[in-house]
């Protein structure tokens, strides 16, 4: 199943690529030709009707069973999460590492304004950033380097990111502009590896219902940040958002060791294959 990595990786790529594209149109529209801060949006309507024309004219929808059950399929999910420590595990680095990513894409705006930067070409820059990201993880699996070993690595360069964000982002948006290059750069390790993870571990019959119940304490940790800690105005404001995300960062580390400690060859699953409770075997990492 080496394709799954493959396809991660080039999907992030791929999007990083039309991202930098979209993000230097947006900032050419609205600074350099003058057509004020709406005319992104109003380019992007077209381009929204093709991808949905592409949608209904080539995807088969999947529609599963006949019968519709939501308390089940849920339950069972929730089951799967609170009896097996390797996808509660998953869930906890999943909810603090995004939760925290939601957070920095409130933060980036106010933070680097004070220095008036073109805001297009540096959400270009950050998703060049993701690019290349992607292309060191299709790098190391090539390299045989666990995808687990590249997540922890992204979220110690995450943490880097806010701690240095912590002591720059009051009076100094240029460095914290290449502090938040640097999140940028572990999101595009994070994403393709943690999808990797996600469809090996994950039971395939549970994976949505699963992944739904994580996106759960992702969003509530992530709204409770911005709606405590929501004076993003004042230096103290942010630097003590950046330093809340940073504790965030230092357990998502440590849940991403604990699990790398406790992966067997065992955990890892095929297609259709269930897991219901931790299982022994030779260890992975």
């Amino acid at each position: 199943m080496e394709w799954i990595a493959v396809t991660f990786s080039k999907a992030s790529f791929f999007n990083g690529v039309i991202a930098i594209t979209a993000g230097v149109v947006a900032n050419t529209l609205s600074e350099w030709i003058n057509f004020g801060p709406v005319s992104p949006f109003l380019l992007a309507i077209p381009f929204l009707i093709m991808s949905g024309m592409l949608i209904l004219t080539n995807w088969d929808e999947n529609y599963g069973g006949k019968s519709i059950r939501l308390a089940g399929p849920c339950i069972a999910s929730l089951r799967l999460i609170v009896t097996n420590s390797k996808i509660l595990l998953i869930g906890a680095v999943t909810s603090l590492f995004e939760s925290v990513m939601f957070v920095f894409v409130f933060l980036w705006t106010p933070v680097l304004d004070p220095a008036q930067p073109p805001l297009g070409i540096v959400f270009s820059c950050f998703m060049a950033c993701v690019m290349i990201g992607g292309l060191i993880f299709d790098a190391a699996i090539s390299w045989k380097i666990s995808p687990i070993r590249i997540i922890e690595v992204a979220i110690f360069l995450g943490l880097a990111s806010n701690l240095a964000s912590c002591f720059a982002s009051a009076n100094h948006p240029r460095k914290t502009f290449l502090a938040f290059l640097l999140m940028e750069f572990a999101c595009g390790l994070y994403f393709p590896a943690m999808n990797w993870l996600r469809q090996r571990i994950l039971p395939e019959a549970h994976h949505a219902g699963i992944i739904n119940w994580f996106r759960v304490p992702l969003n509530i940790t992530a709204s409770i940040v911005l709606l405590v800690l929501h004076d993003t105005h004042s230096g103290e404001g942010i630097t003590a958002i950046f330093a809340l995300c940073s504790v965030l960062m230092m357990i998502a580390e440590v849940c991403t060791i604990k699990l790398a400690m406790s992966l067997n060859v065992g955990d890892f699953v095929s297609d259709g294959q269930d897991i219901e409770n931790d299982n022994g075997g030779e260890n992975l990492v």
